[in-house]
C-alpha cells in the first residue's frame, strides 16, 4: 500500500519569519533609496547655487567694468538728483551707498570720443533680480537724448528655481570702487559669491 502525503504548507510561525524579514529587507532598500535621492537633490542643489553665482558674478563684473559717465544730461549719473560722483555708475552711489539694483552707463558699440557728449555714445544698463531671475535690461537714446524704446532690451542671465533665491547686492565704496554680491539659495545649499570692480571712472 502507498501512503500519499498531502503538500505541507506553511506554518503560522514560518509565515511570521517571513514576513519580519521581507519587512526588514524593504525598510532597508526604502532607507538606501530615500538616502540616495536626498544625496542627489542636495547636490543638484549645491551645483545650481555654485553655478548661478559663479555666472551671475561673472557676467555683472565683467560689463561694471566698462562704466564711464555720460556726458549727455539725458543718460547716465547726470540724471540723477542730489548729484553724484563723477562716475558711470548711478545707482548704488555716494548717497544711496547699497543697492539691490546696479545702474551704470556704458559707451555703446558706436562710441564716438571726438563728440563725447552725444547721447548716442551711452546705453544705461540695469541689473536687477525679479521673480528670482537675474535680468539686464539696456536703454538707448537718439541723438536728442530721447529714450528709443523699441531698442530696448531685457535678457534673463539666470533663472533660479521657484524654490530658491536669488540676490544682488552692490556696495559702493568711492566713486570708481564698488563691490558685487551674489547670493543664491536652492534648497539648504547657499552659495555667496563676491568681487570688488573698479569701473573705468573719467
Amino acid at each position: 500500500m502507498t501512503l500519499h502525503r498531502r503538500p505541507r504548507g506553511l506554518t503560522l510561525a514560518e509565515l511570521c519569519v517571513m514576513t519580519v524579514i521581507f519587512s526588514l529587507f524593504s525598510t532597508t532598500v526604502l532607507a538606501t533609496l530615500s538616502m540616495a535621492l536626498r544625496y542627489w537633490t542636495q547636490s543638484n542643489q549645491r551645483i545650481l547655487a555654485q553655478q548661478n553665482a559663479r555666472v551671475a558674478i561673472g557676467v555683472i563684473t565683467n560689463e561694471l567694468r566698462q562704466a564711464i559717465p555720460s556726458q549727455s544730461a539725458a543718460v547716465g549719473y547726470q540724471k540723477i538728483s542730489p548729484a553724484v560722483d563723477p562716475t558711470g555708475v548711478t545707482m548704488p552711489n555716494a548717497n544711496s551707498t547699497t543697492s539691490s539694483t546696479l545702474t551704470f552707463t556704458e559707451p555703446t558699440s558706436g562710441y564716438d570720443p571726438d563728440n563725447p557728449s552725444m547721447a548716442t555714445n551711452y546705453q544705461l544698463i540695469e541689473y536687477y533680480v525679479e521673480s528670482n531671475s537675474l535680468k539686464r535690461r539696456a536703454r538707448q537714446y537718439n541723438s536728442s537724448g530721447v529714450e528709443i524704446t523699441s531698442a530696448q532690451t531685457v535678457d534673463v542671465l539666470v533663472s533660479g528655481s521657484t524654490s530658491g533665491l536669488l540676490q544682488i547686492q552692490v556696495t559702493y565704496s568711492e566713486p570708481t570702487l564698488f563691490t558685487v554680491q551674489i547670493t543664491s539659495r536652492e534648497g539648504a545649499s547657499v552659495n555667496v559669491l563676491s568681487a570688488k570692480v573698479r569701473t573705468l571712472g573719467l
